[in-house]
């Protein structure tokens, strides 16, 4: 599904675009347990695909700690710079 929604899954509910952060995207899964994923879009072999980059349970709204979303968005860039060097 993702794959196919491609950039336009922003439309759909439990999906957003983190603007501040580039180009990642996160989908919200709902449940007992607040599941945050994490991930990009990327070409490769001439068509775009979809990388998932970190997920993990938001537990916290403190910026520094590790549950934080702001402490995984961290953990997703520097999955994208390894990704992309």
């Amino acid at each position: 599904m993702l794959e196919d929604l491609k950039r336009n899954c922003i439309r759909q509910k439990f999906f957003e675009r983190l603007i501040k952060n580039g180009d990642i995207y996160s989908i919200r899964l709902i449940g007992k347990k607040n599941i945050r994923i994490l991930f990009m879009f990327i070409y490769d072999c001439g068509r775009e695909v979809v990388v998932l980059l970190y997920a993990f349970e938001e537990k916290d709204n403190k910026s520094k700690s590790k549950y934080s979303y702001n402490s995984a968005i961290e953990i997703a860039k520097d999955r994208i710079n390894k990704i992309l060097e």
